[in-house]
């Protein structure tokens, strides 16, 4: 190979080089500027609430400024600020959080605007409430839940044990728990309704994929580097493409996914099929051989399905409600044979829209679920 060869291949291959670097050092600084962006959580980047209600929405939020329904509706909602926490035996918890409007324990126990955030609270004597989210109470304030509304009208001690997604199951997984560690409540309510379902699957991926990964780590390759360094930057760019939608995302598509899943009538599991009905009767009848064994006032409360007992919002699709009112009519003779108190009809009456969204219960229809709880039970 002759000089003038040699020449040419060096300049080639410093003129890659330089090509190559100088992308690395731009993906770099864009991934530094991305993380430092996503880490200030500049406004413009924030999805403001308060501008994807609707009408009806807004009429739920009547009593609050702009700015303070975004504050709680991202204490609700956005991940960074709240979500969700590993917990054993139950799957997951309601991550600790303090703000305005929506505090969280470090046990994963919401306020009712009184005993904010404190970890030590004795929980002995005093009424339990474990549910889903319409019992955390997402989208009202700490003192607008269920809860916090059968304490002020029973004047009785109320804990709330409410926790997104929960069901019959891990409802009966959280009270086991809890009176294994020599806790005893005054009474138990527990508030069930479409949350029923056949497993825990909100974080099984996610737990499935860290326990792989606790047994096989990652070895360092350049594709690992170029997407821990990358994924800052795919980040911001999803948060820009949210906020101002320039592509069209898969979200909708997801919670179709989620929502079939939710509401799916038979359950799977090893290499057999049963109807959701017997997985439902089942875990009553666990919560009754729990509450018997422990010599507890235990009570099951069917709530309104949006859309079926009370008037939603129009962004839910009917052909969701259907899917939801057939749930409904499957369940129904299971939770009548447990002597389940139907209170589903307490939102009818109502004229004013019920919901923050389209299924979580106004502040209104939190006060009216808790005064018909009450009225059902003694629980002096």
């Amino acid at each position: 190979m002759n000089l003038t060869k040699l020449r040419f291949l060096s300049v080639v291959a410093k003129y890659l080089w330089t090509q190559i670097a100088n992308t690395l050092m731009v993906i770099s600084l864009l991934s530094l500027l991305s993380y430092a962006i996503l880490n200030a959580r500049d406004k413009v980047f924030i999805e403001s609430y308060y501008e994807g209600l609707d009408n009806f929405q807004k009429s739920a939020y009547s009593d609050m400024e702009p700015d303070h329904i975004n504050d709680l509706l991202a204490y609700t909602w956005d991940l960074k600020l709240g979500g969700w926490e590993y917990e054993e035996m139950t799957g997951f918890r309601e991550k600790a959080r303090t703000s305005r409007f929506v505090n969280v324990n470090p046990l994963g126990f919401r306020s009712n605007g009184v005993y904010a955030n404190e970890a030590d609270v004795n929980f002995n004597n005093k009424i339990w409430v474990l549910g889903g989210s319409t019992t955390f109470g997402y989208g009202v304030r700490d003192s607008d839940t269920i809860p916090a509304y059968l304490e002020k009208i029973s004047q009785l001690s109320t804990i709330n044990f409410g926790r997104g997604y929960y069901y019959s199951k891990q409802e009966n997984l959280l009270l086991e728990r809890l009176l294994s560690f020599g806790y005893q409540p005054r009474a138990v309510i527990f508030l069930d309704g479409i949350n029923e379902r056949c497993g825990i699957e909100v974080y099984q991926k996610e737990m499935h994929d860290l326990f792989s990964k606790a047994q096989h780590p990652e070895k360092w390759s350049p594709l690992a580097t170029v997407k821990s360094i990358s994924t800052p930057i795919l980040e911001l760019l999803v948060r820009v493409n949210k906020k101002f939608k320039i592509f069209s995302s898969a979200d909708d598509k997801a919670k179709a996914s989620s929502n079939e899943k939710l509401h799916k009538t038979t359950c799977n599991a090893y290499g057999a099929k049963t109807s959701l009905s017997s997985v439902l009767n089942a875990n009553l009848s666990e919560r009754s051989r729990i509450c018997s064994q422990y010599n507890l006032r235990c009570t099951t409360f069917v709530q309104p399905f949006a859309g079926v007992h009370a008037a939603t919002n129009s962004k839910i699709k009917q052909e969701d409600i259907d899917d939801l009112n057939d749930k409904f009519e499957i369940l129904k003779p299971v939770w009548l044979s447990h002597n389940a108190i139907f209170i589903t009809d307490v939102l009818k009456e109502k004229s004013k829209h019920s919901f923050v969204d389209g299924v979580h219960y106004s502040t209104d229809a939190n006060a009216a679920i808790a005064k018909s709880i009450v009225n059902n039970l003694d629980l002096r």
